[in-house]
Parts: C-alpha cells; sequence; structure tokens
C-alpha cells in the first residue's frame, strides 16, 4: 500500500516525506507512514496498510486514531493540526467492523482503499500541495 500512496503522490507532485520503519520523528509518538510536507510543518499524516490479519488491522486502527489524538495536542497548545488519513485494505480491516466504523468517525471519512486511492488527492489537504494536474 506504501508503494501505490507514493505513485500517487508522485504522480500529482505532491512533496512528501516517508518515514522509515521504527523512525523516531520528533513530535508524533510513532511516525506515520507519510508527512505532506514534511515532518516540521505537517498539513496531512498518512497510515497505509494491506493485512488479513485482524490483529494487525485492530492494531492500525488504534495507531490511526492516535494521531487524530496528537493532532488535537498540537491544537490545544497552540499548534498547527495536521489532517491525518488512512490507506488501508485487506480482509483483516473487514473483520473488525466496529474499529471501522469508529475510524471512519475520527478521520471524518479519510479513509481509502486500493479501490479508492485515485481519489486519495483530490479529497483530502493532500490536494493544497498538488503541483501537477
Amino acid at each position: 500500500m506504501e508503494g501505490a500512496v507514493e505513485s500517487r503522490l508522485h504522480s500529482a507532485g505532491v512533496a512528501a516525506r516517508r518515514t522509515g520503519r521504527a523512525e523516531k520523528v520528533p513530535g508524533f509518538e510513532q511516525a506515520p507512514d507519510f508527512l505532506i510536507p514534511d515532518h516540521v510543518a505537517p498539513d496531512v499524516a498518512i497510515e497505509a496498510k494491506i493485512t488479513n490479519d485482524d490483529g494487525t488491522a485492530r492494531d492500525k486502527v488504534d495507531r490511526i486514531v492516535n494521531l487524530v489524538t496528537e493532532s488535537r495536542r498540537r491544537v490545544e497548545s497552540g499548534g498547527k493540526p495536521f489532517q491525518v488519513v488512512a490507506c488501508i485494505d485487506g480482509r483483516g480491516f473487514g473483520v473488525r467492523k466496529e474499529r471501522m466504523r469508529r475510524l471512519l468517525l475520527a478521520l471524518d471519512g479519510k479513509v481509502f482503499t486500493l479501490g479508492t486511492l485515485d481519489a486519495l488527492v483530490d479529497h483530502t489537504d493532500i490536494v493544497r500541495h498538488r503541483s501537477k494536474p
């Protein structure tokens, strides 16, 4: 999924920072997979995952919802919020229907699958960073 997200961002000319596995990023408990435009002044944080395992899906949903909490904390301390976007797919996410409901509500519907990934840039705050039509 990360490669598919990166491809969409690149095609739209969006500058993004892809974080490394277990990378520590200042200001984040756990670094999201992508930060747009960067970690210094993030406007959008993207978490991406494909999994058929419901335990992995559960953990990923919790991690994504935690990013929403981190964005709110920034606002409370006078900082700028960032939009959280999920790009997920696989049977594991379908098994956890209540968690998926929680995720959709927490992200105001900004959840994309492989089938809807073409809408990622135009239907999120990422569109403000687009440099290619």
